[in-house]
């Protein structure tokens, strides 16, 4: 029975996660005829490379976010269901410890485009 909560648990946070690519999967757009690839470098400038640093770690922040999430909630199941088990307490609480990190790779992101300006002089 313990198996099959964490089936659908895991299956729901899927689904969720997974509903808006689906989604997007049934747009169908024809690409733009007049556009071409760029021919130039990202970044020629600071700025530019700037820009491109804190677009990466916004990506970043967000997929580590989401990661250390989903690992608090697994963690939280297999508290719940861990009924005593010393192996199972040990495995939550290496998914806790896995969560944090997590976290402060997620925060370290995010904090990385401030450190650079602040070296650059921007």
């Amino acid at each position: 029975m313990k198996k099959f909560f964490a089936v659908f648990l895991m299956m729901s946070v899927l689904a969720v996660l997974a509903l808006p690519v689906m989604a997007a999967v049934g747009v169908q757009e024809q690409p733009p005829s007049d556009k071409t690839l760029p021919t130039t470098p990202p970044a020629q400038t600071g700025g530019q490379l700037l820009t491109l640093v804190d677009t990466a770690t916004n990506w970043l922040f967000a997929i580590f976010a989401v990661l250390a999430v989903i690992f608090v909630l697994l963690a939280a199941f297999q508290f719940i269901s861990a009924g005593g088990d010393a192996v199972k307490l040990g495995e939550a609480r290496q998914k806790l410890i896995w969560a944090a990190i997590g976290i402060v790779i997620a925060l370290a992101s995010k904090g990385l485009v401030p450190v650079i300006r602040s070296i650059i002089g921007a």
